[in-house]
């Protein structure tokens, strides 16, 4: 009780003493330790307190100092490096028509399901690529050409149902886009087929493979006959047979792959008379010199692939591209894109010449995968070289991929995404 009374005579006392002019009620806190910022100069370390400014009218600092002491301004922001600046000539011109061809696609069939291209699932991809003027819509695919039977599909690309570890099984049709919903789904795009080669090779069945390649062209004939499919004119006689294939195997030597093109095309050719086949090979000139020496008369159309890449396959990034540091091509013709193509033109005389697969490789393991703006940029940088290059043909791969948490989902030409086709 004695600490209550106390209290209230020491809010009683408080309201009972009269307050001279400007002076505040600060009794209760004058009994505290004193504080800045209560308005009063209590000494010590105080020099004013707010209004209680007589020692420096005006400059009271929040630490109940004066002003005598000047407090240093604050280090402006860096100004930031100008942005470089684009300039644009027309003075030039880099190539007078560009053509049509050079804006084609890749698709994967075992990629490509009935949902994605028939409007009944959560987009339509033909009416995409009727929307962009696709030129040339490449299939079944780049890799999977080598596995791939057009009659009965195992739809599942790296998968060869005449391998003897095949277990049987077939994906369901509509996972996949068969030969005939090609044709189904081609809108206003060149078709561009493959044959593949290498499954008779592998597996000692040539004999199999030519008369599956012929009853291909037979069945494209008929359909083309009846008016009910667009002239096929160009074949890619399978697909990168230089390279190391099916695990356990080298590539195929220009002899070899030149005795493949001339046991094939006239079988094509017994159907479909005026197909220009096309031959993908090496870089270098003097392969395609001994290639051409075995096989020139059935390749009309020369076609190499091209991904950039930082350091070998799966290394791009974005650091890499602004610094100059990727290998633009894979090439021994020069650091750009015109002087490879026109390199290769040279061995070939008046054979047409295309990039069939051309692109970004996929990012690293680790590390951080391109953004779509990113990935954007570095392929209209890589396209635009293409245009200045004479080229006669293109294709990017690819169109989308089979899952959007892929390490090529930032390669996709359209963004097929699980929920939408978005273009």
């Amino acid at each position: 009780m004695k600490f209550l009374r106390s209290c209230s005579w020491l809010l009683l006392s408080s309201a009972a003493v009269p307050l001279a002019a400007g002076q505040k009620r600060n009794h209760l806190r004058r009994l505290g330790k004193p504080r800045c910022g209560d308005g009063i100069r209590q000494g010590g370390h105080e020099e004013c307190d707010g209004t209680d400014d007589a020692a420096c009218p005006g400059q009271c600092q929040a630490d109940c100092r004066c002003s005598s002491v000047t407090t240093p301004a604050p280090t402006p922001a860096p100004t930031p490096a100008p942005l470089p600046l684009l300039s644009v000539s027309g003075s030039s011109i880099v190539r007078e028509n560009i053509p049509l061809r050079l804006f084609g696609t890749n698709i994967v069939y075992s990629w490509e399901s009935d949902a994605y291209w028939n409007g009944t699932g959560p987009g339509d991809a033909a009416q995409a690529l009727n929307y962009a003027g696709n030129a040339f819509l490449r299939f079944p695919g780049g890799e999977v050409t080598s596995y791939w039977h057009w009659s009965a599909p195992v739809g599942r690309g790296w998968s060869d149902s005449w391998s003897p570890a095949f277990n049987g099984n077939y994906e369901p049709s509509d996972n996949w886009m068969s030969y005939d919903e090609y044709f189904q789904y081609l809108g206003n795009s060149l078709p561009l087929v493959g044959v593949n080669m290498a499954s008779g090779w592998k597996y000692g069945r040539d004999g199999d493979g030519l008369d599956e390649a012929e009853a291909l062209a037979l069945h494209t004939a008929s359909k083309v006959a009846a008016g009910e499919w667009p002239e096929v004119a160009y074949w890619f006689l399978d697909n990168e047979q230089h390279l190391e294939k099916f695990n356990d195997t080298g590539g195929w030597s220009e002899d070899l792959y030149a005795s493949y093109i001339n046991m094939y095309a006239p079988r094509i050719r017994a159907h479909v008379p005026n197909a220009k086949f096309v031959a993908n090979w090496k870089h270098g000139a003097s392969s395609w010199d001994q290639l051409l020496s075995g096989a020139g008369s059935n390749i009309d159309m020369m076609d190499v692939h091209s991904y950039w890449h930082r350091n070998g396959w799966a290394t791009t990034d974005w650091q890499s591209y602004l610094d100059g540091t990727g290998a633009d091509i894979q090439s021994p013709y020069g650091s750009s894109y015109r002087q490879w193509i026109q390199g290769i033109k040279d061995v070939g005389g008046a054979r047409e010449v295309s990039l069939f697969e051309w692109g970004l490789s996929p990012s690293p393991e680790t590390g951080p995968s391109l953004s779509r703006l990113q990935s954007a940029f570095m392929v209209a940088d890589i396209f635009m070289q293409l245009i200045d290059s004479e080229l006669d043909a293109a294709c990017y791969w690819p169109l989308r991929v089979s899952s959007p948490e892929s390490e090529h989902s930032h390669r996709t030409l359209l963004e097929v995404s699980f929920a939408a086709v978005k273009y």
